[in-house]
């Protein structure tokens, strides 16, 4: 389908934009997105790395700062006693008073499960046999007072048990071996005869390079249960947290206090790989299998048996978060896909009601040149009209002329006519004159002369007559002459005042024959009379004198109007190829007014071929705006035949 509206126009292209922008934003998010879910990730794994490694360091630290506080303990104790055995002190303490410490030290720390001491044969005070037995004594009489409490929080004093045994008694073999603070793995331990899973902060008791005994405080490991379920919050309680020992022996793991006791090994086949690393006392991070393993070291005091504190992250947890924040950033970026689409589909109403607002004015504008169009060519066909007929009245005008300079040539011509005629009138009354003399000389001359005269009154009428015609002639001609130069308008003002003077002419020269008609009968008359009436011959000839001279008179007047009637005649003439040449610039007017006319109308045509094209493209059907009509002048203009060619005139002799 063609897209010839210039609305729908607009807003397809203008959608096509803004469907491809939201495409390409839509994409490039997608992209993002993509390439955002795989570095969040990352981002996730190393944040759990670096929380997981957090956490354990944070654990580690709080283990430490609870172990070592009994580790101090025992130090202390362990110095004090030691001050026994050097004689720079001189301090005399006995074994009641050393129950004493220890009793107040574990009455002062209600987290120590035990505090206690114990001694090599006869070296606290050379007195075993004498405390065999007795409290906190068995039956060698050593010094070994272990001082507890129970899980009723009630206090009491046994002597230390198998403490020369391997294994059950490493509290006290390995700080007598090694000569060092040492940190226990745990074990059971009975405490007021019921087993306990303890650990033992020792330090031996030494002076000089000699070794006496211990001083230890032991520790039940439930506080350390209580550290490891604080992270169960940790990745939505999936996180584990698990303190180890030395030797890979399980101290506590979150949410799992059963196991506490129990070696490593035992809970996971391929622990042996790690506890190498738990010995040296080494941070580990990686990844095993489906999981994340940190293990951070624990190191007490200045124990040689670093412990560790290892935590166990899902990796479906640690991408459980970059994964809701993926789905975050769906849910988004379907929400943009949505609000993408309400705006796309927003713009184009928009889009829609402004190009309606942009193509309503030219669609009004088209519809004013429309009907412009249609008055051109209407005012172009009564401008083709008008020229025709401009150039059919030329035409008329034209022959008319003709007709006029043809009738002028007639006057010029009867003009000397009557110049002549006046000359003979003026010849005659000479020779009457001359009669008039002669009749007293002879009346045989004057009946001659009046027969002369009777016959020249004759001829005289003859020439009076013609010269009335002649009158009446040139008033008819000049009546037409005041006829055509009112036709002509304003270019024949001037030849219609010369027809009126030369009517006027013309008039006084009839009147003038009529005068003279009348003479000449008179004349004609009395010489007929003249016979009768001999006696009265002088008087009469006395009247033809007269006569005479009025005729002389009124033919010398008639000589004048036959000349002003000449230059009239020219003036009329002069009028007339005046005429002429207007008639032919109206001629040639005309016909360019008829061309100019038609390409007019050949111009309006093609206006409204542009104005249809111009309202089909911003919205109206194929030529509804331009073409609707099509007046009828336009083809009367566009058949009618060319005016025809005005006659040239031509006068030959003026």
């Amino acid at each position: 389908m063609k897209l010839k509206n210039i609305q729908i126009k607009i807003v397809v292209w203008a959608g096509i934009c803004l469907l491809a922008t939201a495409a390409v934003i839509i994409a490039f998010s997608a992209v993002s997105m993509k390439n955002e879910a795989q570095v969040n990730r990352e981002i996730a794994y190393e944040t759990a790395r670096g929380s997981a490694v957090e956490v354990a360091a944070r654990t580690a630290a709080d283990i430490k700062a609870e172990i070592e506080v009994a580790l101090d303990a025992a130090r202390t104790l362990a110095q004090a006693l030691s001050a026994i055995k050097e004689d720079s002190y001189q301090i005399k303490l006995g074994r009641e008073e050393v129950n004493s410490i220890l009793q107040i030290l574990l009455d002062r720390n209600p987290q120590f499960v035990g505090t206690y001491t114990g001694w090599e044969p006869n070296a606290f005070d050379g007195r075993d046999d004498e405390f065999r037995n007795s409290p906190g004594h068995d039956a060698t009489g050593r010094f070994v007072p272990y001082w507890n409490r129970d899980e009723n929080d009630k206090v009491a004093v046994e002597p230390l048990l198998d403490y020369e045994k391997e294994g059950i008694g490493d509290y006290y073999l390995l700080p007598k071996k090694t000569g060092q603070e040492c940190l226990l793995d745990p074990y059971v331990y009975p405490v007021q005869g019921k087993p306990t899973l303890i650990t033992s902060l020792v330090v031996p008791i030494t002076a000089g390079e000699a070794f006496y005994g211990i001083a230890g405080v032991d520790l039940q490991l439930s506080f350390l249960q209580a550290l490891a379920d604080n992270v169960k919050d940790l990745y939505g309680g999936a996180a584990t947290i698990a303190l180890i020992s030395n030797n890979g022996t399980l101290a506590a793991m979150t949410g799992k206090p059963e196991l506490a006791g129990k070696p490593m090994k035992d809970i996971e086949a391929d622990f042996e790989k790690i506890l190498a690393d738990i010995g040296k006392g080494e941070k580990k991070v990686g990844m095993k299998g489906q999981m994340l393993e940190v293990y951070v070291p624990l190191k007490i005091g200045r124990t040689t048996t670093p412990w560790s504190v290892s935590i166990r992250i899902p990796a479906e947890q640690i991408a459980a978060q970059a994964d809701e924040q993926l789905h975050r950033a769906y849910r988004e970026m379907l929400w943009m896909v949505a609000i993408s689409s309400a705006s796309v589909l927003a713009g184009l109403c928009l889009l829609w009601l402004i190009a309606r607002s942009i193509t309503r004015p030219i669609k009004a504008a088209i519809a004013g040149l429309s009907s412009s169009a249609d008055q051109i060519n209407n005012a172009a066909g009564q401008v083709s009209a008008a020229s025709q007929s401009l150039a059919e009245g030329a035409s008329e005008q034209a022959a008319s002329i003709e007709e006029t300079s043809a009738s002028l040539e007639e006057i010029s011509s009867m003009s000397g006519q009557n110049s002549q005629n006046a000359g003979m009138a003026d010849n005659f009354m000479k020779e009457a004159g001359k009669a008039v003399e002669l009749a007293n000389d002879s009346m045989a001359a004057l009946t001659v002369s009046m027969q002369e005269i009777s016959q020249a009154s004759r001829e005289t009428s003859k020439i009076i007559k013609t010269i009335d015609e002649i009158a009446f002639q040139t008033n008819l001609l000049a009546l037409n002459a005041a006829v055509e130069a009112a036709r002509a308008g304003e270019a024949g003002a001037g030849f219609a005042v010369v027809a009126d003077e030369v009517r006027n002419l013309a008039m006084r020269a009839a009147e003038a024959a009529r005068n003279t008609a009348d003479l000449i009968e008179g004349t004609v008359k009395k010489t007929t009379a003249g016979s009768a009436h001999l006696d009265r011959s002088n008087k009469a000839f006395a009247d033809v004198a007269g006569s005479t001279a009025k005729v002389s008179s009124l033919v010398g007047e008639i000589a004048v109007a036959s000349q002003e009637q000449a230059k009239g005649i020219g003036q009329v003439n002069q009028a007339v190829n005046e005429m002429d040449k207007v008639v032919q610039q109206n001629a040639a007017t005309a016909e360019e007014s008829a061309s100019a006319a038609e390409e007019m109308s050949s111009q309006a045509e093609q206006l409204h071929d542009i104005v249809g094209d111009l309202a089909e493209l911003v919205g109206g059907t194929a030529r509804e705006q331009g073409g609707r009509q099509a007046p009828a002048s336009r083809a009367a203009g566009r058949t009618s035949a060319p005016a025809a060619e005005p006659k040239r005139l031509t006068h030959e002799g003026k």
